[in-house]
């Protein structure tokens, strides 16, 4: 499920929460890896993930917290309807409803990022697995940032605020969003459950070629549950990391391999053409290194060992297509993925000689983006399955 799917799936469960044959049909429905045996234990935790929600005594009563929890309270605890509730809130219908919209999406928050496989066992390897592919480099800043957008809602209601400390430049990782994503979202509710009026410290430290990230929380002494444990590991296990205790305090250390920034060689004899790529690769992991004359190809190929080469066919003396039969039949350069960037399309002919994709002329920033990564992607697939 998406994250639109999974609040459409909660808002049902929760406006028939005391239906059982209709629980009991939803839980179908749910992800293979969702804790939840039958129906009366999918309410019970519907309900539990409610009183999750209810601030401290010290947030003030009037405060969006209470108005959100109030709102599920009444509507799905005590089964009134949108008028009653109102009624018993004394705010507007229209009010309601839009705490109502933000409690079903804070609810189907708990109740999906930490989604754990039944009886212990492992769940199986999904479309979202790395080794189903769907990977690409991810920077880390980007990634928390999304995260805590998401779950913002949750932080407001407990009153916690969120510092985070990342190296510079921004690491690199080589994973699947949308699982690494899930670890992370799962790190950060396992690190503030059950806290109120605290500081989330996320604390970023380069080890070589690891980043170990640490998840604090004041006050966080929490237990791994067995469920959680496993899904944790899974994860992590997808996402190419590994999760531990976060030492010498309560909460949580990832340690996530980080990619250097990637090469990518350039062989073209148009300044233009080499400075929109210059562009579009700005701000991303990818370093480009041009080389404008056919005779220098072969050997700053060697030299560099780039992760890519974009090789364009209109070049004077010898053209595209000698070069990139050249570094197909040499040694050094024969495993090194072309992309065949031009305005003249003959893939077969591309395909024929070896390149790896065909990128017409004019393209995107994304188009380029989209190449380098797919490519990049299939030779680092290419080197586990060999090295496996």
């Amino acid at each position: 499920m998406n994250q639109a799917e999974q609040i459409a799936w909660t808002r049902d469960a929760l406006e028939r929460m005391y239906d059982i044959a209709f629980l009991q049909r939803s839980i179908g429905l749910l992800p293979g890896g969702a804790p939840i045996a039958d129906a009366r234990e999918l309410q019970s935790a519907l309900q539990r993930l409610i009183r999750q929600l209810k601030p401290t005594s010290d947030v003030p009563s009037g405060s969006l917290a209470w108005r959100i929890y109030n709102t599920l309270e009444y509507r799905y605890i005590r089964a009134l309807t949108q008028v009653e509730a109102a009624a018993e809130m004394n705010i507007s219908l229209r009010q309601l409803r839009r705490e109502q919209d933000r409690g079903i999406a804070a609810v189907a928050m708990l109740l999906f990022a930490v989604p754990a496989p039944r009886n212990g066992a492992a769940a199986p390897p999904g479309r979202d697995s790395l080794s189903a592919g769907g990977c690409e480099f991810l920077r880390l800043d980007d990634l928390l940032r999304a995260v805590l957008s998401l779950i913002d809602p949750l932080l407001g209601q407990q009153n916690i605020d969120v510092c985070v400390t990342l190296p510079a430049p921004a690491p690199v990782v080589w994973s699947n969003r949308i699982v690494i994503r899930q670890l992370l979202i799962m790190l950060i509710s396992l690190t503030i459950h059950d806290v109120q009026n605290s500081r989330l410290q996320i604390s970023g430290r380069q080890q070589d070629d690891h980043i170990s990230l640490v998840f604090t929380c004041a006050g966080t002494a929490a237990p791994l549950q067995p469920g959680d444990r496993s899904t944790l590991e899974r994860l992590a296990r997808e996402a190419g990391g590994e999760v531990s205790a976060a030492p010498g305090a309560a909460g949580y250390e990832l340690l996530m391999p980080v990619r250097g920034r990637q090469q990518v060689l350039m062989i073209d004899d148009s300044p233009d053409a080499i400075e929109l790529a210059r562009r579009y690769l700005s701000g991303t992991p990818f370093d480009l290194v041009a080389v404008t004359r056919a005779e220098d190809a072969l050997k700053q190929a060697e030299v560099l060992q780039p992760s890519c080469i974009l090789l364009d066919v209109m070049m004077p003396g010898r053209d595209g297509w000698e070069i990139l039969a050249l570094l197909k039949s040499h040694g050094e350069t024969i495993h090194i993925p072309v992309v065949v960037c031009s305005v003249l399309q003959n893939p077969d002919l591309a395909r024929a000689l070896g390149a790896a994709q065909i990128l017409p002329r004019p393209h995107s920033a994304a188009q380029l983006l989209d190449a380098l990564q797919t490519v990049i992607a299939q030779r680092l697939q290419r080197q586990a399955v060999r090295s496996a």
